[in-house]
C-alpha cells in the first residue's frame, strides 16, 4: 500500500471507531422494567422505587425512584400517559401489585363520580441504563 493512502485509512478507521464509541455512550439502552428491575416497590403517594440493572443481563444495579405523577394523568376515570394524576385520583386508595406491576387507584370521572382505574406500569415506565423513566402507553417500538 502506498504511503500516501495510509493516513487516509488510519483517519477513516479512527473516525469509525470514534463514532461507534460516541453512539454507544450517548444513546441510552431502554428496557422493560419487568426485565431490567428485579425489585420494584411502590411508596405512597406516587413514587415507584426499583433496583434496576444498568445493562440487561449485567450485574451492576442502581437504586432509582420515579414520581408516577410525572408519567400518568387521569382521563375521565382512566389512567393514561401524561402528568398530574394525583390531582384527581385519591392516592390514599393506591394499591400496587408487584407481580403484575400494576397500579390501581380511585379516580374521578368527568361526572364527578369515583371509578377504579388500573394501569400496567410496564407500559408506562422503562429503565434507561438502570434509571426509571416515563415511557408511553401508545409506544409499540423500543426507541
Amino acid at each position: 500500500m502506498p504511503t500516501v493512502c495510509r493516513p487516509f485509512y488510519i483517519l477513516t478507521l479512527l473516525a469509525v471507531v470514534y463514532s461507534l464509541g460516541v453512539q454507544r455512550r450517548d444513546t441510552p439502552d431502554f428496557a422493560s422494567i419487568q426485565d431490567a428491575c428485579p425489585t420494584i416497590t411502590f411508596q405512597n403517594p406516587s413514587t415507584l422505587q426499583a433496583d434496576c440493572f444498568v445493562a440487561v443481563g449485567g450485574e451492576e444495579e442502581l437504586s432509582t425512584t420515579l414520581d408516577l405523577n410525572e408519567c400518568l394523568t387521569n382521563q375521565n376515570g382512566a389512567l393514561v400517559a401524561g402528568v398530574a394524576y394525583v390531582e384527581s385520583c385519591d392516592v390514599n386508595t393506591s394499591q400496587f401489585d408487584p407481580i403484575g406491576i400494576t397500579l390501581t387507584v380511585s379516580c374521578l370521572t368527568s361526572q364527578g363520580t369515583s371509578q377504579t382505574a388500573s394501569v400496567g406500569l410496564v407500559n408506562v415506565v422503562e429503565s434507561a441504563n438502570g434509571i426509571l423513566v416515563c415511557g408511553s402507553l401508545d409506544e409499540e417500538d423500543d426507541h
